[in-house]
């Protein structure tokens, strides 16, 4: 199952720059959202790599933005003995690939998110069929710019169990 979108496939984002996607629609009935940066597996192992992101909604025909929710991850210097002992995250990647690695052309594939930065947006405001991300890389990489990728899931919610079932990009 196709349950992501590549909104922006790899590239070297400079860092402490705020870089906005293209709104993409999200599948019938989808109430809940999730973007995710993916870096490559290295990169996601440096306590340094940090970012914020905020889930934005908006329409075809350029319907003033909403912002949701947001997520900010500063970095830190080293990772403390707890997390190092749980495991550094492992990256995000399409479904029998290596860690890090999503396709290259934007579009839908099967994704596995694993321990990639993600922001969640479960309050998807009526009338709005469009989500977008803006985001900023705060840092991992002496300064320099980062790769990375975006990644957008969507659900819907399952209201007799209360969980969300992913939903498949065409």
């Amino acid at each position: 199952m196709n349950n992501a979108f590549l909104v922006v496939p790899g590239w070297n984002a400079p860092v402490r720059n705020e870089h906005v996607t293209t709104p993409v629609r999200v599948p019938d009935g989808c109430t809940d959202v999730r973007f995710s940066l993916v870096s490559t597996d290295e990169m996601r192992k440096l306590p340094q790599f940090g970012q914020i992101m905020q889930v934005w909604w908006t329409d075809a025909n350029g319907k003033t933005p909403i912002k949701r929710d947001l997520f900010q991850n500063f970095g830190k210097p080293s990772w403390s003995q707890d997390e190092l002992a749980e495991g550094l995250p492992t990256s995000g990647h399409a479904v029998g690939s290596a860690p890090g690695v999503v396709p290259h052309d934007a579009g839908p594939f099967a994704y596995e998110v694993e321990g990639s930065p993600a922001v969640n947006a479960s309050d998807r405001p009526e009338g709005y069929t469009h989500a977008f991300l803006r985001y900023t890389v705060l840092g991992g990489n002496n300064g320099s710019p980062v790769y990375v990728s975006v990644v957008l899931e969507a659900f819907t919610n399952d209201e007799a169990s209360g969980s969300s079932i992913p939903l498949e990009f065409t």
